[in-house]
């Protein structure tokens, strides 16, 4: 955003310089940092899908303490982990949702068994 924001700022400013120069050096400023951008989201949904495997596997889970303390961590580095790219980012988060209530939706179902057990 400070790159943006100092090309704006040159752009209108009035005064002597070699702006073109400038210029080109933003624009070589901005090709690189859209490269790290670039590789830090892939590396960010490289992450995201690694919780979400690990995510999957912990639905079925019976042990519903542990599992609820993995699943809060699990939750925790994802929010910790940054932006994927955009047209990516709806899909994987639908996706991380959907694991997160089927988890729930089985403590609830179970748990409700067992109440129903009991009043029986």
């Amino acid at each position: 955003m400070k790159l943006i924001h100092l090309r704006t700022y040159l752009q209108e400013f009035k005064g002597l310089g070699d702006f073109p120069v400038l210029f080109a050096k933003l624009d070589e400023l901005e090709t690189f940092l859209k490269g790290l951008i670039n590789v830090n989201r892939q590396r960010n949904l490289d992450i995201k899908n690694q919780i979400i495997q690990e995510l999957a596997s912990l639905v079925d889970d019976t042990n519903w303490k542990e599992t609820g303390i993995k699943i809060d961590e699990l939750k925790t580095r994802w929010i910790k982990t940054g932006a994927v790219e955009d047209h990516l980012q709806a899909k994987v988060e639908e996706e991380f949702a959907s694991h997160i209530k089927a988890y729930y939706h089985n403590k609830k179902e179970f748990f409700k068994n067992k109440a129903d057990e009991l009043k029986d």
